[in-house]
């Protein structure tokens, strides 16, 4: 009852409430890992995940040595995939694959993992590079999955992604594992997306903004929360390449709604702002996307820089200019432009 409550909680936006409710219930029971997982997931949607090592700490330290960890090495794994830890993150989920309760979840993770879905975009997005050397893995994973997936439509939609990640060329075959899905259940959300993402790939892109649009108008479900971020993504991209800004920063709070720590929203709000102007509001979206890219991203710290340039902020920007300065060496035009521009800003 209390995983129950907290899951409307946190749609209702009552995130105390929510959390608290989850906390309570870890504190009587701390080895209930469908519990721990999902408090987990929540605690990343609010930008609080460092506060579940307490309840990891705990879930171990209570862990009785009959029954097996998979529920555990699931946790830690999905703690370490949201803390972009991802070698940790493959690691435990491995541990956790072979288990009869968490491995179909585990080996989804790792499939995702390995697929790097978060990064493709209204162009279709990836160049397959990032697969290269891993397709035996991949694989391996997705025939392991479709052996023990309770639903069928799991592993075809992953494996419709795996294709298109791995060659363009297969666009078409791509395509073909979503619609199969499509004209079984017209409303099977993570299919209409992968449709969607097919669709940009052979630059189909009215299609595609069609098929994302009939995603945003079915009702929110926290089951799909993952492919409604994803779409939310897309389209506000899209709405950005149209310059119908209004409507991008819309879907934008909507992700943002359910999910403050979507560093690709606040990237998005900041180029939204910087159009409209607005380099107060441009620089705080622009400092979250680098905050949470854990200062790993030379285009968000240069953007987050000239905000706070423009701003007359300049500590502020010598501060990231020093940061990007030890992250990126290979970057040392960025110590021309973005540095000097700094120091000449602020003997002005």
């Amino acid at each position: 009852a209390l995983m129950i409550m907290g899951d409307i909680m946190f749609l209702q936006r009552d995130v105390e409430g929510a959390v608290a409710n989850y906390k309570t219930l870890l504190l009587s029971n701390p080895n209930h890992y469908e519990a721990l997982s999902r408090y987990i997931q929540i605690l990343r949607k609010v930008r609080r995940l460092t506060e579940a090592q307490a309840s990891l700490t705990q879930a171990e330290d209570n862990h009785p040595r009959s029954v097996s960890p998979a529920g555990l090495f699931y946790s830690k794994g999905l703690h370490h995939r949201y803390s972009n830890r991802l070698v940790e993150a493959t690691k435990y989920f491995n541990y956790a694959r072979r288990d009869n309760e968490w491995g179909e979840k585990a080996i989804v993770n790792l499939i995702e993992i390995y697929l790097n879905l978060d990064s493709l975009n209204m162009r279709g997005g990836s160049d397959g590079a990032h697969v290269i050397g891993k397709s035996c893995v991949i694989e391996s994973l997705l025939q392991e999955l479709t052996t023990i997936s309770t639903n069928s439509r799991v592993p075809k939609v992953l494996d419709g992604y795996y294709l298109l990640v791995k060659e363009r060329d297969n666009i078409d075959l791509s395509k073909k594992c979503f619609a199969e899905i499509i004209q079984k259940d017209k409303d099977y959300i993570p299919a209409l997306l992968g449709m969607s993402i097919a669709l940009m790939a052979e630059n189909s892109t009215n299609k595609a903004r069609n098929m994302l649009k009939r995603i945003v108008k079915l009702p929110y479900s926290q089951q799909y929360s993952e492919e409604f971020e994803k779409t939310f993504l897309l389209l506000s991209e899209s709405y950005i390449q149209r310059e119908k800004f209004d409507l991008a920063q819309e879907l934008c709070k909507r992700c943002l709604d359910y999910n403050k720590a979507c560093f690709r929203a606040w990237k998005m709000m900041g180029e939204i702002m910087e159009h409209d102007s607005m380099p107060k509001k441009a620089a705080e979206c622009y400092k979250n996307a680098w905050e949470l890219q854990k200062m790993t991203s030379p285009t968000v710290g240069s953007k987050l820089v000239l905000n706070y340039m423009k701003r007359q902020h300049h500590i502020e920007a010598i501060d990231v200019c020093a940061t990007m300065f030890e992250q990126f060496p290979e970057y040392p035009e960025m110590k021309e432009e973005l540095f000097k521009k700094c120091i000449q800003s602020l003997r002005s």
